[in-house]
């Protein structure tokens, strides 16, 4: 299966798939017909006292993966590094490497562009960023907002034409979302960055994330 977005169920299914690649069967009726001898991990699966664990793990790693497949594959890289299932979960939820390096490029994009789009990118992102991940901000309070901190001249500016600019400014980084009876909101483009900024993983985020609450 090739990197890209797909959907819930192709993902549940190659993570069933792989984990049973992996560590052996593990009840999850995967499509891998040669199972390898039971695992470390496959063996504490089947002793925990949650009889659903295994299908449990699948469930929470395609959460976290958010139907990315590339993310599946680095949440399923991690879960190789565990032998018991208590360590799993653990184990997932941190962010790997590899994800904090390809964030870490993401803003220093952001960051290396020239005024006005660094200031524009930089509080764009900390404001969605801001609240909740499934949420984001509807556009209107997000344009009122950011107009506010950046003192953009955006008077005589369709709507849509500021949208491209914003996300353009957040180097992808962010993304608009329609969903049919909702309003139109900005997010964050994968729930691991909203994380990823969040927990304060890169120190100018956190130095604009302090100045927006000032304000």
């Amino acid at each position: 299966m090739d990197g890209g977005i797909v959907t819930n169920a192709a993902i549940e299914g190659y993570i069933r798939w792989d984990l049973e690649r992996e560590h052996g069967d593990l009840g999850l009726e995967s499509s891998c017909d040669l199972k390898p001898p039971a695992s470390s991990l496959c063996k504490a699966l089947a002793r925990h006292k949650n009889s659903n664990a295994a299908q449990e793990l699948v469930t929470y790693i395609a959460e976290k993966a958010d139907r990315d497949i590339t993310q599946a594959r680095l949440r399923l890289d991690l879960v190789r590094e565990a032998e018991t299932a208590n360590e799993t979960q653990h184990t997932i939820e941190r962010l790997p490497k590899s994800v904090i390096a390809v964030f870490n490029a993401g803003i220093k994009s952001v960051r290396e562009q020239e005024e006005p789009s660094r200031t524009l990118g930089l509080n764009a992102i900390c404001l969605v960023t801001d609240g909740d991940v499934s949420e984001g901000i509807e556009t209107g309070i997000f344009l009122e907002r950011l107009q506010a901190l950046c003192s953009p001249n955006w008077d005589r500016t369709a709507k849509s034409d500021l949208l491209d600019e914003i996300i353009y400014a957040s180097r992808g980084l962010l993304s608009v979302w329609l969903v049919e009876g909702e309003k139109e909101k900005v997010v964050a483009y994968h729930h691991d960055f909203f994380f990823y900024v969040q927990e304060d993983y890169d120190e100018l985020l956190s130095a604009v994330r302090r100045n927006i609450k000032l304000n």
